[in-house]
């Protein structure tokens, strides 16, 4: 049983390694990412800038805070400055794991579309 559990919890780690990378090699200068926070609570931040591994971003306006109060997490320059990248469920309002997709499948568009004009 026990190896059972390592071999999940390996798996778990190898996917939200996965996801991660896909938010680092996808997401741009005013993207809007919904991520989740402190006791499970979404929030919406436009991504502006890294910081080290984590991510700033300004609050949107449907950005509240638990308690109630406008604006939600601020930390520095009134950015959240704090977003994990495994923490981040859509980019643009689009779930993770289907931007890899639309990207990809963008890209063999644009292929198809370059090759019929060239």
């Amino acid at each position: 049983m026990q190896a059972l559990v390592s071999k999940f919890d390996a798996h778990q780690a190898l996917m939200r390694q996965r996801h991660a990378d896909i938010v680092r090699s996808v997401v741009k200068v005013g993207d809007v990412l919904t991520h989740s926070g402190c006791m499970g609570c979404l929030f919406e931040h436009e991504f502006s800038s890294w910081d080290g591994a984590w991510m700033r971003g300004v609050p949107t306006r449907d950005t509240y805070r638990f308690d109630g109060k406008e604006g939600g997490r601020r930390a520095h320059h009134n950015q959240a400055a704090d977003i994990a990248p495994a923490s981040v469920t859509h980019i643009n309002r689009v779930p993770v794991e289907a931007v890899e997709f639309l990207a990809d499948r963008t890209a063999v568009c644009l292929d198809i579309k370059e090759q019929a004009n060239g």
